[in-house]
């Protein structure tokens, strides 16, 4: 099993509380489990462990976790490849000449298949440059929770763009 590293730019369970991911009573249950940051939370997650056996976690603190899993899995682990570990615009300069072009493409291939709101809420948040938006999706740092309308699915749909994007890219440099 892969095991999230735990980085500067890792969520504590306080801010994902603070940003209504999950509740503030379970980040304190978190916390008193002794998952002090969203890596901590995917970790265990990722070994086989049931939330709900936690001490004092119930079924509503079990699924919010199981939530937080779903929208972040990809994120995190999709970028321990070692094409990706560098700044993505180094990735980008890396691409073989009229790759960008392909990219692009295959960008507006894979927003036909998501919802009206999220494709929207992205287009609102970065413009209509294709070249911005590539970045914006696989900069690392990125949360898509953060920007306006967009809920936990709509998260979950970019997210699966972002994995998509990177996959393609790591074969296109194969």
């Amino acid at each position: 099993m892969t095991s999230v590293k735990h980085s500067q730019k890792d969520l504590s369970v306080i801010e994902l509380a603070t940003s209504k991911q999950i509740s503030f009573r379970t980040a304190r249950q978190c916390h008193n489990n002794g998952m002090i940051f969203l890596s901590d939370i995917l970790n265990f997650h990722n070994k086989g462990y049931r939330f709900d056996r936690l001490k004092a976690c119930g079924t509503k603190t079990a699924n919010e976790l199981l939530n937080v899993c779903s929208v972040y899995q990809g994120v995190e682990l999709s970028f321990n490849n070692e094409k990706i570990d560098e700044d993505v615009k180094d990735v980008i300069s890396l691409l073989p000449e009229g790759m960008m072009d392909m990219l692009e493409a295959y960008c507006e291939f894979l927003f036909c298949k998501i919802s009206r709101r999220s494709y929207n809420a992205l287009k609102r948040a970065i413009g209509n440059d294709e070249k911005k938006v590539i970045l914006f999706m696989l900069d690392k740092s990125t949360r898509f929770l953060s920007l306006r309308n967009i809920g936990v699915v709509s998260a979950r749909e970019l997210e699966q763009v972002r994995v998509e994007l990177i996959r393609y890219i790591n074969i296109q440099l194969k």
